[in-house]
């Protein structure tokens, strides 16, 4: 009896203990309130099972075991501190109402009463006891795997985002990358070999179906000049201020391209010879038209301009680009800063 007096004991010592460490911790007043609600409960169960007399019980046979789903809820539902006092509860009562002659176990030898007593409260308490404590383990268990399964979320939404920040970065490389394979470093227009395969599909599509196409070639006038007397900074100033000059005359679909050191070229898709010459003695004047300001004083800029248009007997871009240049090269023996036909 005194062993199974402190089983029955140590687990509500054991949660007052423990109660008493986290006792900084906030009280949940509606936990507390239930437990209470459920340890009187499980009193009055067992008060009302050991209150019959055993002339009753003969009449009206009730077994102790009616506490037993009320203290086994108790656990279930609100953990092992509530259960352990619960049976601290049963305990008080049942032996109570034994003592005094009542209850189920009472009439007999006092041998046979306290084995029948103690095995009952041995397989009451403990089954509640075990079945808050499976209940407790579950529910830890569960909240461990909940947790690990939104650290799991977590990971993977900051690995997801990640990805994406490092695809983006990618995405931007990759333009990066493919903007200066195909553009001039200095001036930001196209480079001579991104001319060459852009102006191979115009040349290909304006003579399937029989479409306009011009070219212009043209060349800084006295460019060493420059580089000679202000210095390469100020010479490249010099061509990116011709290029931008020269964009805001061409149309979106015309192609620019640095074709040589300081010389350019211009694919003039849909364009006939009368437009293509207009286009180039616009770029001519615009050019000439003010000096560059620079750090070292105006620089005047001048250009001299070759033209030519597709000719039915032209299966690729070779003879446009010499014809072209024959017609710059005849403008700069002219006296340059002009435009020239070469048909």
């Amino acid at each position: 009896g005194d062993a199974l007096g402190l089983l029955i004991l140590t687990p509500a010592a054991w949660s007052l203990a423990d109660r008493w460490k986290r006792r900084r911790e906030p009280l949940d007043l509606g936990r507390k309130l239930k437990g209470l609600a459920m340890i009187a409960a499980t009193a009055i169960a067992g008060h009302w099972a050991f209150s019959f007399s055993p002339n009753d019980l003969g009449a009206m046979p009730i077994t102790p075991f009616v506490a037993m789903p009320v203290i086994a809820f108790a656990g279930a539902r609100l953990g092992i501190r509530v259960a352990a006092w619960s049976g601290v509860a049963l305990a008080i009562v049942s032996i109570a109402g034994t003592l005094g002659g009542a209850g189920p176990y009472s009439g007999g030898s006092e041998v046979a009463t306290a084995l029948k007593l103690q095995e009952y409260l041995t397989i009451t308490v403990f089954s509640a006891l075990a079945l808050a404590a499976l209940v407790s383990e579950t529910r830890e268990q569960q909240a461990h795997a909940q947790a690990s399964e939104e650290a799991l979320r977590e990971a993977n939404e900051a690995l997801e985002r990640r990805v994406a920040e490092r695809t983006a970065d990618l995405v931007v490389a990759n333009a990066e990358l493919e903007r200066l394979a195909v553009s001039d470093g200095l001036t930001g227009t196209f480079n001579r070999r991104h001319f060459m395969q852009a102006a191979d599909r115009e040349l290909d599509r304006a003579r399937r179906y029989s479409r306009p196409l011009s070219l212009i070639l043209w060349d800084l006038d006295h460019f060493k000049q420059v580089n000679d007397s202000y210095g390469h900074q100020i010479g490249d100033a010099v061509l990116c201020a011709a290029v931008h000059r020269a964009r805001s005359v061409l149309r979106d679909t015309d192609v620019l391209a640095r074709y040589g050191g300081e010389e350019f070229i211009v694919l003039l898709p849909e364009t006939s010879i009368d437009s293509a010459i207009a286009t180039a003695e616009r770029i001519r004047v615009l050019l000439s038209s003010e000096p560059l300001t620079t750090a070292k004083g105006p620089v005047k800029m001048s250009a001299s301009f070759g033209v030519t248009t597709l000719d039915r007997g032209d299966r690729n871009l070779q003879p446009l680009i010499e014809r072209a240049d024959q017609a710059l090269y005849r403008a700069k023996g002219e006296g340059r800063d002009r435009v020239r036909l070469q048909a």
